[in-house]
């Protein structure tokens, strides 16, 4: 069955106003008519969250509760202060369960970050590209267009500025192109060029394809821009890094550590690099996960079979625009 998405609302607004929209597109109600949709087998597009994203300034929140609940019935979960996304961002937070659905209630204290108010579909959905097209084969309402989101579609941005906003880190990066500003708003990142980025970064971890233009992308005059307390983590392509160089560096004490995950001559060892006492070895497990090889797995079978259908595979690298 395919569910009409909900918009969330990006907005103050009365709460009047408010309680009437949400009652109007509350999921429930729209089942009914949704049926009338035509079925795609193992295909749901829904909001992506349980509940509607409704903000409210936060010195609004209690009336603003006091009043849906008396119009709606339920209760009100605590009240919490969280941070939402990798950006740095302070919000309150409450459930609002009601017999006509449930309201998840923020109070921003900062600006809210994108795409918060401007929510994206796709609960219970693996592959969005894949789902839009096929609600919109079948006749879905499409109110809230798919978005570039460096967080849902980049699982390395993700995970990085986000491991590191969790140790209160000011997260610097270096990319070509470099990102939207909406996109490093909302990650929490700042731009730096790579020779300022390795003067500042205490960790330095290298995300990026082999190329020629990447090929010794960090060699001798890369590490002599980096701190004496710097650490170089490679889990990226094996000749990224200048190996006879990073066992220079690390032997004279130039960079404190380094964690390669990738090595120049794989299945080789540089000369002395595992004799060194500051740097931790990894034999190339970067994508050792269940999850991570499931999608692998998933990828390669979704571009054979749109190569059997004659479209376009979704990960084509030599296909230089054509459809």
């Amino acid at each position: 069955m395919l569910f009409r998405p909900i918009c969330n609302f990006n907005s103050f607004i009365g709460t009047a106003a408010l309680a009437a929209v949400i009652l109007a597109t509350s999921p429930m109600l729209l089942s009914a008519s949704a049926q009338a949709k035509t079925a795609v087998t193992g295909v749901a597009v829904a909001p992506q969250y349980d509940t509607t994203h409704v903000y409210v300034a936060p010195g609004d929140i209690d009336v603003f509760v006091t009043s849906f609940l008396a119009t709606f019935g339920g209760q009100s979960t605590k009240q919490v202060v969280t941070t939402v996304t990798p950006t740095q961002s302070s919000t309150t937070w409450q459930a609002l369960q009601t017999p006509v659905g449930t309201v998840s209630l923020f109070g921003f204290k900062t600006p809210i970050p994108y795409p918060f108010g401007a929510e994206r579909t796709g609960y219970l959905v693996t592959n969005m590209d894949v789902a839009i097209k096929a609600a919109r084969a079948a006749g879905a309402d499409i109110l809230v267009a798919p978005f570039p989101d460096p967080i849902g579609r980049d699982a390395i941005k993700k995970a990085v500025a986000g491991r590191a906003a969790g140790f209160d880190m000011k997260v610097i990066y270096f990319s070509s192109p470099r990102l939207e500003k909406y996109e490093e708003d909302r990650l929490g990142v700042t731009f730096a060029p790579l020779d300022q980025l390795l003067k500042d970064s205490d960790f330095a971890p290298l995300h990026v394809p082999h190329l020629p233009q990447t090929h010794h992308l960090i060699g001798e005059r890369e590490l002599r821009m980096m701190k004496s307390s710097a650490c170089l983590i490679n889990t990226a392509r094996d000749p990224i890094v200048d190996e006879s160089s990073l066992v220079e560096a690390l032997k004279q004490g130039r960079i404190r550590a380094a964690g390669p995950d990738a090595y120049e001559n794989e299945p080789l060892l540089g000369p002395e690099l595992a004799e060194l006492y500051n740097v931790v070895l990894l034999p190339h497990v970067g994508s050792a996960t269940v999850h991570t090889r499931t999608r692998m797995a998933n990828m390669a079978a979704d571009n054979l079979l749109a190569g059997l259908w004659g479209e376009r595979p979704p990960n084509c690298l030599n296909c230089h625009g054509e459809q």
